[in-house]
């Protein structure tokens, strides 16, 4: 039976822990070849995030157990309702059983939409504590060979509203902070974590966040294309309520401003006329990569434990430049 607590201790020499999410806009070879550097820059840190009907995460994780030896693989965010907790716990063995170390989980409540699609009884927040507890009492068949394997996963919970984050501190390893959420975000769900953690005797859970880098060397180069990301990202899922409180919480000055860039894309405006600048800051981090480090120190001053940084563009070369420069 596994135990309730995390297992797996961090060791860093900085406060903050940086690495990236898995490159999947590189071919495969680059994309190889950007995990296995992980190792020689020192990065301790690597998550595979799983997009609704796209690529399956845990085969993935486990194809970069392979690629690294130091660097700790998790998967996360994976919907609950795309898998039942006990094959959630055999696949997150199966990958660390390549790696010969644990992965990290994180789950999330997914959309109500796509559950009523696959006929799935919608109850996020009932079905990810029941989740959390049979991840953690599955009990793997004995054997020799997997030993070493019988701590199962530490297990995140990607949340935004005060009841998801509340479940996260009462009973998750760690809270995973989507991509885009601002600093004040991350700031008030540490401090929720930190109160409701305290209130039932826990630590507080790990905070790590998906954080948009862009990077170029020159800074109107890098601006231009930051906006072009973000714009092709706002067409894609401009609409979604979540993404909206992550800025109506803590930010509500810039939610009118998220709004009208939506419908001013959806009007086919260009990304440099819709997207305006404090709006841009809020969601991406851009520029050379010593402007782009001093922006992510933003978050870490926030509350976060974790950076995990995803640039939908960025080349091996660019990975390794701004990891070398962060680490």
């Amino acid at each position: 039976m596994w135990s309730d607590m995390a297992r797996l201790e961090w060791v860093v020499v900085s406060s903050v822990v940086i690495g990236i999410a898995f490159p999947y806009h590189l071919p495969s070879e680059d994309a190889h070849r950007t995990v296995r550097m992980l190792d020689d820059l020192g990065a301790r840190s690597l998550w595979v995030y799983e997009n609704p009907r796209d690529l399956g995460a845990f085969a993935i994780a486990g194809a970069c157990q392979a690629l690294t030896r130091h660097v700790t693989v998790s998967v996360g965010t994976v919907n609950w309702y795309t898998r039942t907790p006990e094959t959630i716990a055999m696949e997150s063995l199966a990958a660390a059983h390549v790696g010969s170390r644990p992965v990290r989980v994180g789950l999330s409540a997914g959309s109500q939409r796509e559950a009523a699609d696959l006929e799935v009884d919608y109850r996020p927040l009932a079905a990810i504590a029941e989740y959390i507890e049979r991840i953690r009492n599955f009990e793997l068949v004995p054997s020799v060979a997997y030993e070493s394997m019988q701590e199962g996963p530490e297990l995140y919970i990607g949340a935004i509203g005060p009841k998801m984050l509340s479940l996260c501190a009462r009973a998750a390893d760690g809270l995973l902070i989507s991509m885009h959420a601002p600093p004040g975000f991350i700031s008030e769900a540490r401090s929720q974590l930190e109160r409701d953690a305290l209130a039932v005797g826990r630590r507080t859970p790990r905070v790590a966040a998906y954080v948009h880098v862009v990077t170029a060397h020159d800074l109107a180069a890098a601006k231009s294309k930051a906006k072009t990301e973000v714009a092709r990202t706002l067409r894609r899922v401009g609409d979604s309520p979540a993404l909206r409180r992550l800025f109506g919480a803590v930010e509500g000055d810039l939610v009118e401003a998220y709004v009208h860039a939506v419908d001013r894309l959806r009007s086919s405006e260009s990304p440099t006329a819709a997207v305006p600048d404090d709006l841009l800051d809020a969601l991406v981090v851009w520029g050379d990569e010593d402007e782009a480090i001093r922006k992510l120190d933003q978050y870490s001053s926030a509350g976060a434990d974790e950076l995990i940084l995803v640039s939908p563009s960025m080349t091996p070369s660019e990975y390794r430049g701004l990891l070398s420069t962060a680490l």
